[in-house]
């Protein structure tokens, strides 16, 4: 069964290494030295320093990206493979996942003459995009193939993949509104469990951003708008996840990412 988890992860390097435990999650911003971090953190993980339900990973943002059309093309820039491909390298041999930042929004504003809103909004009627037989009718599935196709290329084809964040911010910019990000979460919500055109049946371990609004952070005006729920504890949607789950956002769990499974 596909899982959606909500967090509030930020990773807007391109690249970051998250030390992640049970209780105190840390994130280390890096560079071409990531590996030795990474290394090191999977080693304190696997002899117990930081508990027993930790995990060393790497995110990435879609920008590392060099080419993503035609899907089956996707390849990383040129200019990180010499530090990107060792990392992927070391994820593969830990068998650690490598975690990927994912928002259709930002793909759409920033190119709404080629990519439709009901693409970037999994409400496409048919497939828009074709590639090798495979048809594309969200754009969410096609970033993910491309990232597939990527690492294929890297030589790392069996490397898992968790989206680390993906949302849609409800105001501050082109093509945001209340009605857009609902669509987009709760389209995304009932998708995981579908996987990629690539990965057909696969389940996407996937993490929404974020659960709250961030109504003091710095930055464009659309930052502050990505939350599920509003400063004030309120919340902006009806989002459901199946199994009957109950949001109850007094409650203390709501301190902590928690599993959201859906089985829509």
């Amino acid at each position: 069964m596909g899982s959606i988890k909500c967090c509030s992860l930020l990773a807007k390097c391109p690249v970051s290494i998250h030390c992640c435990w049970e209780r105190s999650p840390s994130i280390i911003f890096i560079s071409s030295i990531c590996v030795a971090c990474l290394s090191e953190c999977i080693q304190c993980g696997s002899i117990g320093w930081f508990g027993e339900s930790n995990q060393g990973s790497i995110t990435i943002d879609m920008t590392l990206i060099g080419v993503s059309y035609p899907l089956s093309a996707g390849a990383f820039r040129g200019d990180v493979r010499s530090y990107l491909d060792p990392i992927i390298g070391h994820l593969a041999w830990a068998r650690t996942p490598l975690l990927a930042n994912i928002y259709t929004y930002f793909s759409y504003s920033g190119n709404p003459r080629d990519i439709s809103l009901p693409y970037a909004l999994f409400t496409s009627p048919s497939p828009i995009v074709w590639d090798q037989g495979r048809g594309y009718q969200n754009l969410f599935d096609a970033m993910l193939d491309s990232l597939y196709s990527a690492l294929e290329k890297a030589g790392q084809g069996g490397l898992e993949v968790v989206v680390s964040e993906s949302g849609w911010p409800s105001a501050g910019g082109f093509g945001t509104s209340v009605d857009n990000a609902a669509t987009y979460l709760s389209n995304l919500i009932k998708h995981v469990q579908k996987g990629t055109p690539k990965r057909p049946g696969k389940a996407i371990e996937t993490y929404l951003f974020a659960l709250f609004d961030e109504n003091q952070k710095s930055g464009p005006e659309l930052e502050r708008h990505f939350g599920l729920f509003s400063p004030n504890k309120q919340p902006k949607y009806q989002l459901h996840f199946g199994g009957g789950r109950h949001w109850d956002i007094a409650s203390k769990e709501y301190n902590a990412t928690f599993p959201l499974k859906s089985d829509m």
